[in-house]
């Protein structure tokens, strides 16, 4: 459940008939926003491009959260041996498949577009991490550095921001709680935007997966251990970046 932050905003409490009018209000606007339209054709599009069994596959590679659980507690070299089996693994399903395969489904070709953007986007972030650590005296402990960069402005549509599902407005009975949670949509209708939070987070988190599992591709080369232990994406309304934190050890 998405929900914006409360609106501080002080002034007279209304009446229940003043209150309800609001939230009829609040539907109605909702209904005709262009964030509405937007959302009800990804979900018309997404529900159509589905192919269950070959997402069942790829969830068991990517996107699932639990993967890396057997990673608690291993060694670099464990951890570089599972990752890279993994990051091979995705790359032989991906390359098994047709192209009318792949853009047949949301979740395949999204994948297919990180597993490519990810090769840029992570040299970005490591050029950044190779300054740092060629300023800074890397010995047999480790040193933890921390990478932020912008996500380039041609990438953002790839990566869906969430929609506030629910807001709160000035409650007619303040002596109760001064403010009350609404659903923007009405019941008829509110599933689009939980649907529509649903694939985000889906996409977003095979994002993820794949940029961290090329992180660790790419990383091998270098002489130090270098090991990725965050790898977010963000992506809402204040901003949009990777988020990044390394452990490095000189080999």
């Amino acid at each position: 459940m998405i929900i914006k932050n409360l609106d501080d905003t002080d002034f007279k409490y209304p009446t229940k008939e003043e209150f309800d009018k609001n939230v009829i209000r609040i539907h109605e606007e909702e209904l005709n926003s262009n964030k509405f339209k937007t959302a009800k054709e990804f979900v018309s599009l997404a529900n159509e491009k589905r192919n269950l069994k070959l997402e069942k596959k790829l969830f068991k590679i990517v996107g699932t959260l639990g993967l890396e659980d057997k990673l608690v507690n291993k060694s670099y070299d464990d951890q570089r041996i599972i990752k890279a089996k993994r990051y091979n693994k995705l790359k032989q399903f991906m390359n098994s498949l047709t192209p009318d395969q792949i853009f047949s489904d949301l979740y395949l070709s999204a994948t297919a577009k990180y597993m490519e953007t990810s090769i840029t986007d992570c040299k970005l972030i490591i050029e950044n991490l190779r300054k740092q650590i060629n300023n800074s005296e890397i010995s047999d402990r480790n040193r933890i550095f921390t990478i932020t960069v912008d996500i380039p402005e041609e990438r953002l549509d790839l990566f869906p921001m969430a929609i506030y599902e629910m807001k709160s407005i000035p409650y007619y009975r303040p002596q109760d709680y001064k403010y009350k949670y609404i659903y923007l949509l009405d019941e008829n209708n509110r599933h689009i935007y939980e649907e529509y939070n649903n694939y985000a987070t889906t996409i977003n988190n095979i994002a993820r997966d794949i940029y961290k599992l090329q992180m660790w591709n790419l990383l091998f080369v270098f002489p130090e251990q270098i090991i990725n232990y965050i790898f977010s994406i963000v992506s809402n309304e204040n901003e949009h970046q990777f988020d990044t934190a390394y452990k490095v050890l000189k080999k």
